[in-house]
């Protein structure tokens, strides 16, 4: 359980060897609230970040860190347990309160919302890298897309087409090897057919070769060239044709049938030749689904069309389409055979005039045939003319042609095994002509492909960092806060509405300065540390009605409240941390609290703040909760009693020391003051003198046994800026100004250390009684310093 803490064991950072702070301990009692104070650099931040590893939150420089009971056995702390640990220092502001600027403002980004958004820097800057690099990735693919760079693939590609389309290269030297009109054609793929020969020759052997075989060919294409094309065959229709069965059918007489007066009309159609004009009439009028005439657009019943196709049909017997279908099946083509191939025989032209004899007669006989299709009852006596034996003659030229050609071909010299050898050459010549070019095709092809990868990898990489970055940005943007509780928290410290605010604006929290937006840059330290502290007591309500929470059992560890930037908001911020405090330390009796502190002042407000919520808890517990607080200092890594009750001269002297030293920056504002009560009291006790007279009587001055730091100190003109600050009363009354508020800080800490100088050189042992032989040793170098400054 939290409230059976006592103890905390550190090892790390200030604390080299293992360490235990007794916190909540208080002779036998159990503590419940402990005000530490330690000077700046004793360990406090130390023991703060302790408490997170106690927390089981990783810390650098702390080596180990665990809790303990009062006889010091170790607690181990459930997860619940460490959920109910809350630590307020400059580690939580740092992590929990980020101020980002937007536009003329600023976006207040708080707890998780701060470390998404330090993710979201990171992950930006990566995408910025990612980006820069996927750019780089893109421009050089690029060059290895662009046809005219030399590291692209294509533009190989492209020199060995044009290396091979030349007409002194392999397209042209197969067109005269082919005997065509045109260079041959080369796409982008042709140079892969010559990247299997490997040509025993140079390229200038093979060109002799070339030459020497083009010779060759020329001497034996000088003659005829050889015709291997084969002589042509007659159609088998003109075998069978015969001659008797067309004069049989011509001649033949169909008998008339016996017609009506529209039969016989329809007959004469027959004999005008209109016969196949009836027979689709028949066809037409014998549907049922016909029933307007289709030439005279009459009405149309079915007897009439009954009739007219019987009629028809009588006139159009099946002996007469028996007839016509005879006729029909002598009907010939006319001849055609392509015999342009052999112009040069002797045959050829016979060939010719004989299939013009043939045609003449087909054409005579079929229109004998097509007449008496036409009118197939009347007999035609024209003599149909044979073919037969024009065929035959014909058969025989055509065999006349064959011998010709035979005797031709093997008068002329074969030159195909010349072209086959002008054709191997020609490829061998383009495996020089493109194998260095395909080579480099090869290096450049293996860059494009690792270049593609990379720049498909850096798509990859760049679409995965901004999946990760929208990822956060939702994430961040879904956070809810309770701005309403913090800018109350915030109203309570500066007794102000709008001295500083927190406006949700489009999801985003813009912070507020007197009613008007504020820039980064002039969000002072002390705000910010303010803004945190609240958030840090609104953080522990997050998803808790406010009454439960104060119910339930915390330890808080609170880490300088009051920064140095917090001064003139110390009572704000002491009487809010009052308000806080009463609410957790009263809510549960269990509850514990450590409060630590570099400034004695706030060491001896938050006594009187414990003091009187003693007093309070005491009145809700009617007596039975006993509501123990300690003071304590960490001096030389050790916890030794705070002795609250300590001499009020000597507390207000560590001050003007800790300023003079550079520290204690927060008294900036109050260290003309308090100079001038510690002086008044140094010379009021010693010598009863006023601040005035003290260092020009020469009875007191001749203490100093150094003669030009007497000199110094006599001339110092201190006074003008301390201007009897002690006596208020007159100062009021006479309306003096305080001269101290208007010089400049470095001349602050100057009249700091030489005031302490000035009491040093009078009364060594007075000095080092209050501040420790240390600073004194330290006072008497910035003694050494003056006097350098005078030689």
């Amino acid at each position: 359980m939290l409230k059976d803490i006592r103890n905390i064991i550190i090892q790390g950072a200030n604390f080299e060897s293992m360490t235990k702070l007794p916190l909540f301990n208080e002779g036998d009692d159990s503590v419940k609230a402990t005000i530490l104070y330690g000077r700046n650099g004793s360990g406090k931040s130390t023991i703060a970040r302790a408490f997170r590893t106690v927390k089981g939150i990783p810390t650098e420089n702390i080596i180990t860190a665990s809790v303990s009971d009062d006889k010091g056995a170790p607690i181990t702390l459930t997860e619940a347990e460490k959920a109910h640990v809350y630590i307020f220092d400059e580690d939580f502001v740092t992590e929990n309160v980020r101020v980002q600027e937007d536009g003329l403002g600023s976006i207040v980004m708080l707890g998780e919302q701060a470390g998404l958004t330090e993710l979201i820097d990171a992950a930006t800057e990566e995408i910025e890298a990612a980006e820069r690099i996927l750019g780089e990735k893109k421009a050089l693919l690029g060059e290895y897309n662009d046809d005219a760079n030399q590291k692209s693939p294509k533009y190989y590609i492209n020199r060995m087409r044009t290396a091979l389309q030349k007409d002194d290269g392999w397209a042209g030297r197969k067109r005269q090897i082919d005997g065509g009109r045109r260079n041959a054609s080369v796409s982008d793929n042709t140079y892969k057919n010559f990247l299997s020969h490997s040509p025993a020759k140079t390229r200038d052997e093979l060109v002799i070769d070339f030459n020497n075989a083009w010779k060759r060919l020329e001497t034996a294409k000088s003659g005829v060239a050889k015709i291997n094309v084969s002589i042509p065959d007659i159609p088998t229709d003109y075998s069978s044709f015969s001659a008797d069965l067309g004069n049989q059918l011509l001649s033949q007489v169909i008998e008339y049938p016996e017609l009506s007066e529209r039969e016989q009309y329809l007959l004469s159609m027959v004999h005008s030749g209109h016969g196949d004009e009836l027979r689709n009439t028949a066809q037409e009028f014998g549907s049922p689904d016909i029933r307007i005439c289709p030439k005279c657009h009459q009405p149309l019943t079915e007897q009439y069309k009954a009739e007219l196709v019987r009629s028809i049909q009588k006139v159009l017997s099946e002996e007469v389409e028996n007839h016509q279908n005879r006729l029909q099946a002598l009907l010939l083509p006319e001849l055609t055979l392509e015999l342009e191939q052999f112009q040069v025989l002797s045959s050829y032209q016979a060939c010719i005039d004989q299939i013009a004899a043939i045609n003449q007669r087909v054409r005579n006989n079929n229109e004998l045939l097509q007449s008496k299709i036409a009118d197939p009852y009347t007999p035609i006596d024209n003599i149909f003319v044979d073919i037969e034996q024009a065929i035959f003659d014909f058969e025989e030229s055509l065999k006349r042609l064959e011998k010709e050609k035979v005797d031709h071909n093997s008068s002329v010299a074969d030159t195909r095994p010349i072209k086959e050898e002008l054709t191997r050459i020609n490829n061998e010549i383009a495996y020089w002509d493109i194998i260095e070019l395909s080579k480099q095709y090869d290096v450049k092809h293996v860059e494009k492909e690792n270049a593609e990868n990379d720049f498909i990898e850096a798509q990859k990489a760049f679409a995965g960092k901004q999946n990760r970055l929208n990822n956060l940005n939702a994430q961040r943007d879904s956070i809810d806060i309770a701005i309403d509780v913090i800018n109350e928290s915030l109203k309570y410290i500066f007794f102000s509405d709008n001295r500083l605010q927190i406006r949700v604006e489009d999801n985003t929290y813009k912070l507020i300065c007197n009613g008007h937006p504020v820039k980064p840059k002039d969000v002072s330290a002390g705000e910010r540390n303010v803004i945190g502290l609240c958030y840090f007591f609104a953080n522990i309500l997050e998803g808790k009605s406010r009454d439960a929470a104060y119910a339930e059992e915390y330890l808080l560890i609170i880490d300088d409240p009051v920064s140095s930037y917090d001064v003139e908001n110390r009572i704000g911020i002491l009487s809010y941390l009052k308000y806080e405090l009463s609410k957790y330390l009263l809510g549960n009796k269990d509850s514990k609290a450590l409060i630590m502190t570099h400034d004695l002042f706030t060491a001896t407000d938050t006594e009187k703040i414990l003091k009187e919520l003693k007093v309070d808890c005491n009145k809700k517990y009617n007596g039975q909760s006993s509501f123990i607080y300690s003071q304590k200092e960490l001096h030389n890594h050790l916890l030794v009693p705070f002795n609250n009750k300590r001499n009020e001269y000597t507390t207000l002297m560590n001050l003007v020391y800790e300023y003079a030293n550079g520290n204690a920056t927060e008294q900036e504002l109050f260290i003309g003051n308090i100079i001038r009560q510690v002086l008044e009291a140094f010379s009021t006790f010693e010598y009863k003198k006023s601040i005035n007279e003290v260092s020009t009587d020469d009875s007191v001055l001749a203490l100093i046994v150094c003669e030009e730091l007497r000199v110094h100190f006599k001339n110092l003109m201190y006074r003008l800026v301390l201007n009897e600050g002690s006596h208020r009363y007159d100062q009021t009354k006479n309306m003096q100004m305080d001269y101290f508020a208007f010089i400049s800080e470095p001349d602050k800490r100057r009249t700091a250390k030489e005031i302490l100088c000035f009491m040093e050189l009078l009364n060594a042992p007075h000095v080092k009684a209050h501040l420790g032989e240390d600073c004194a040793r330290i006072i008497d170098e910035w003694c050494d310093e003056i006097l350098s400054t005078k030689s």
